[in-house]
């Protein structure tokens, strides 16, 4: 899926028009990509190669987000892309499950159909699912015309991402009724065996 925009930067910082982006992929020798978007230009899309580099920053980074686990969940304050927003202190008392994603990536779009299902066990229980994304809304509404994605859809999260310390996609949180993270799934091998048996436990407890 190549999303366009009139210019890209790339992970060295340089700037390159569309007219050279198929060449630079290329180079990429077919590596999964991951677009995102300038905060301060909607125009400009940052994109980067899941290669083997970013594997490697990839489990740098399962220090820094394991460091999240039992602790108070950083606050979300989020417009979905229904226009309404979303904020975690109104989720008080309910089961939470978090999944950040991005409308490029393949496993994300992979691991959907297994999330959707979920969504539809839980429909009358009392847990909330929000999933975020760096994308912006238009970039978002023209992925669900392809893909269907029954979470609620949160839009231009990527300063949330970060306080989150997410690196690696697909990964799923699950926040207990009193707002402390008890587990990440940065794995979506059995993602929906692994995130029905962390409801279920929230939801007895």
């Amino acid at each position: 899926m190549t999303i366009t925009a009139k210019k890209y930067i790339l992970p060295n910082g340089d700037t390159i028009s569309i007219a050279k982006l198929d060449s630079v992929i290329k180079s990429w020798k077919k590596a999964e990509i991951m677009f995102h978007p300038d905060r301060s230009d909607p125009e400009i899309l940052h994109i980067r190669p899941l290669d083997d580099a970013y594997y490697q920053e990839l489990a740098a980074h399962e220090v820094n987000i394991n460091s999240l686990l039992n602790k108070p969940a950083p606050i979300i304050s989020l417009k979905a892309i229904n226009g309404k927003n979303y904020s975690l202190n109104e989720f008080r008392g309910k089961v939470v499950v978090l999944n950040f994603w991005f409308t490029s990536c393949g496993t994300c779009i992979q691991e959907m159909p297994k999330l959707n299902a979920i969504t539809t066990q839980y429909a009358t229980s009392k847990v909330v699912f929000l999933a975020l994304a760096p994308d912006n809304t238009s970039m978002i509404k023209a992925f669900l015309k392809k893909h269907q994605f029954k979470y609620t859809l949160l839009s231009d999260a990527e300063k949330t991402i970060s306080t989150y310390q997410i690196f690696g996609y697909p990964t799923s949180m699950v926040i207990d009724k009193n707002g402390i993270i008890r587990s990440i799934h940065s794995n979506p091998d059995n993602i929906k065996q692994k995130l029905t048996q962390s409801i279920d436990q929230l939801l007895a407890e």
